[in-house]
């Protein structure tokens, strides 16, 4: 299993035209088959920071992922909403159990 977290920041004068954009690639991300989960979250006490999960079967589901039509559409976006501060860890998880 393929974890990604971290955060990006949208200009504050920019959240309002950045959340459909978001929406967007959100709900395409959730249809893809190797993603189990994917969220982003706007920080409720920063607004400008968005926090980001996103949980893969594998690298082959995550790499899948890259080349989809609406992460080429989020990479443009992102420039066009002002995108920045990007901080993102990708983990290879082989074992978990729920708590």
């Amino acid at each position: 299993m393929i974890i990604l977290a971290g955060t990006i920041r949208v200009p504050l004068e920019n959240i309002e035209r950045a959340k459909p954009v978001v929406e967007t690639f959100v709900k395409a991300v959730r249809t893809e088959p190797g993603c189990i989960e994917f969220a982003f979250a706007w920080d409720v006490v920063d607004p400008g920071l968005i926090r980001i999960f996103e949980k893969f079967n594998d690298q082959a589901g995550l790499e899948a992922h890259r080349a989809t039509p609406h992460v080429a559409v989020w990479r443009k976006a992102q420039a066009d909403i002002g995108v920045h501060g990007r901080d993102l860890t990708q983990y290879e998880i082989s074992d978990s159990k729920k708590l």
